[in-house]
């Protein structure tokens, strides 16, 4: 048996690991790390090296299916591709092109993303397309645009380990959901730098830092501030931000007021322990601030986001080797599906579809004119179906059934829908519900790139081929749209992203031969650009970074009599997003185990549970049984349930109110009632 060993990017979390796929041409024997890779260096999670495991899995799609009646029936491509451009064309030239919406994926490639949007924008003629950022990261996205210009981590993961003399982790449990991330804070740490971490739960980077606080779910912002307050008061902060900055007098004055006997009462943080912090903060500069969904998936987001950009600007750390605001993205390629436009508002390279130059140059690229009128947001998805006003919904890559708040209304809407086509490579709960199902190529089953946390864009290269009829979503997008009277055909991805660039300026210097195994992070805006590790050196992208005031926050839903506890929801080590790949990997779904609650011991003994207790959850929305987790260190009045397992889908408990500026969900905070099952 011939074996080879193929270089290519993990497709889990956002870290980006180099991997070596071990394969004899027909199936991926194992997934190694890369030795050579700069974001890994050689090593890999129980993630990583169980990466191979869900290719080969049982229950792969490899034909296409049709609804006949109740049933998905196996098809032909031309039936199937025919059926769905049928669909399209006739809602479209009934009720218009904003009748239709796409879902894009963070977890295909940069190529297909680009021609996700594109096949949106060009051929159908909207700009209703969204992915799963609008549920993870789109708080960053407004928050740091606004602030700095730009929402994407400002530093690097070398610089991070390298440069940092703190690192602040606030809302991120890194040491499970990136632990690559995570390894290289404790290097950091090793070689002197403080850690310091803000987080409700008991996480292991909490038991490894120097100091580690507990707000309560929802304060971040006021002990932002009181942090914040005491840097101005004890005169901390770096001096050139009077100047260098705008609204820092407003903002100042704002903090000052803020003292940390007031915040302790509202964050449950002592106040001598609320100075202490920001001094630590403070007197180790260069600081970087590491923050994840904890921060971001709340209905005031965008200003939590702001608050960690204030703190980072106050104390100068912005545009320096080991400070920044960096978010630490979720999904191996959420970064590239912004980058490449999958957003109702932007096109690629975050051109506002509002911006008439923007426009004029997609539409000579594409040769179709492009819409002016932003699109909509996934969170508005729901209703629109109900006012009749999206009737085909085209997903790819997405489980919106396990994923989305308050998923038994989202289900409600999806069978209101006159056609459902899921293009993914698992029969996810989302393509059950589908019209027209398409089978899709996985990651190592074809080549492109990735853009991970850091803005690097990486390459994957094609291991194996894919199973039974199953084409990569690229062919797919393109034979659709073909159908549907738009014919541009690549040979190659290669082709596709060298198209993307002459659109795209953070991407325009990067060519495959260049990315090499090392990628590239953007901006790269020439060929003879070496890539950008740090943004905002010499002065921020917006000119001059700005300071938000910024004023406590009551959630949209507090606990009362009937729903006593605070329910917030998150991943585990184990398990990825909705465990359509994790859940079929033989060495993950044994480590992720079954559904549970993580709960206070008081709080156990409250209601008379022992630990393995099976126990009933409440909302206002649904009920689930899950199996009991005594956890010491978690605060009172608060359980936790990560949000992977379909048997109990944590989604049907929460909430859909949204931040209004962004449209992020409040995944964190809902009211919820707990008993004996």
């Amino acid at each position: 048996m011939s074996v080879a060993f193929v270089p290519s990017t993990c497709s889990y979390c956002g870290t980006g690991c180099g991997v070596l796929y071990q394969t004899d041409g027909t199936k991926i024997l194992a997934a190694l790390p890369n030795p050579v890779s700069p974001v890994n260096r050689g090593k890999l999670c129980i993630k990583g090296w169980s990466l191979h495991q869900h290719v080969h899995a049982p229950g792969r799609l490899t034909v296409p299916l049709l609804r006949v009646e109740s049933e998905l029936v196996p098809a032909e491509w031309d039936e199937a591709l025919s059926l769905a451009a049928q669909g399209i064309k006739e809602t479209v030239d009934r009720y218009g092109p904003d009748s239709v919406m796409l879902l894009a994926s963070a977890r295909i490639t940069n190529e297909e993303n680009y021609l996700a949007q594109k096949f949106m924008r060009a051929v159908i003629g909207s700009n209703n397309v969204d992915h799963c950022a609008r549920l993870c990261h789109s708080a960053s996205v407004s928050g740091l645009a606004a602030t700095l210009g730009s929402g994407a981590m400002t530093n690097s993961l070398d610089d991070l380990e390298n440069s940092a003399r703190c690192v602040f982790v606030i809302g991120s449990n890194t040491s499970e959901c990136h632990p690559l991330v995570a390894a290289r804070m404790m290097r950091a740490k090793a070689r002197g730098a403080r850690i310091l971490v803000a987080d409700p739960r008991p996480t292991q980077m909490a038991g490894m830092a120097d100091m580690a606080v507990q707000p309560k779910p929802g304060t971040d912002v006021t002990f932002l501030n009181a942090v914040a307050g005491v840097i101005v008061r004890e005169g901390l902060y770096e001096p050139a931000v009077e100047n260098s900055t705008e609204d820092f007098p407003a903002f100042k004055n704002h903090v000052a007021a803020v003292t940390p006997e007031e915040a302790s009462e509202r964050t449950g943080i002592p106040a001598k322990d609320i100075a202490r912090f920001a001094r630590l903060y403070a007197g180790n500069s260069p600081a970087a601030i590491c923050y994840a969904m904890g921060i971001t998936q709340y209905t005031n987001g965008t200003e939590r986001v702001q608050a960690c950009s204030n703190l980072a600007l106050l104390a100068g750390n912005i545009g320096v080797p080991g400070g920044g605001v960096n978010p630490l993205r979720g999904q191996n390629n959420v970064q590239g599906a912004c980058d490449m436009g999958c957003l109702p508002d932007v096109l690629p390279g975050y051109r506002p579809v509002g911006e008439a130059s923007a426009r004029e140059a997609a539409a000579r690229v594409w040769g179709r004119p492009v819409p002016e009128k932003p699109g909509l947001l996934l969170t508005r998805l729901p209703e629109a179906i109900l006012q009749g006003k999206i009737r085909v919904l085209y997903v790819i890559g997405e489980n919106p059934l396990l994923s989305d708040p308050d998923v038994g209304h989202l289900r409600e809407a999806f069978a209101r829908l006159q056609l459902l086509v899921v293009q993914d490579i698992f029969l996810t709960d989302t393509a059950k519900l589908a019209h027209v199902v398409l089978p899709a190529a996985a990651a190592p089953e074809k080549d492109g790139t990735f853009t991970n946390t850091e803005r690097r864009c990486l390459r994957l290269n094609k291991a194996v081929p894919p199973p039974g009829k199953a084409l990569n979503d690229a062919e797919i997008l393109c034979r659709l749209a073909g159908r549907l009277g738009y014919s541009r055909r690549y040979d190659s991805a290669e082709a596709i992203f060298d198209e993307m660039r002459k659109l795209t300026p953070s991407y325009a210097g990067m060519t495959y031969a260049r990315l090499g195994i090392r990628g590239l992070q953007w901006p790269c805006p020439t060929e003879g650009h070496p890539g950008t590790p740090v943004l905002h050196m010499g002065g921020c992208a917006r000119g001059k970074g700005k300071f938000m005031v910024l004023d406590d926050f009551t959630p949209a839903e507090s606990p009362d009599e009937e729903y006593p506890f605070i329910l917030s929801t998150g991943r585990n080590f184990a398990h990825y997003h909705t465990a359509t790949m994790s859940g079929v990997s033989e060495t993950l779904a044994r480590e992720g185990g079954e559904a549970y609650v993580e709960m206070h011991p008081e709080d156990a003994a409250a209601i008379h549970a022992e630990d393995g207790r099976l126990l009933r959850l409440t909302t206002r929305r649904g009920s689930i049984t899950v199996s009991l987790r005594i956890r010491e260190g978690m605060k009172k009045g608060t359980v936790f349930i990560p949000f992977h397992y379909r048997e109990s889908p944590a989604n049907l408990l929460t909430q859909n109110s949204v931040d209004p500026l962004c449209g992020i969900p409040e995944y964190k905070h809902c009211a919820v009632r707990v008993e004996h099952a």
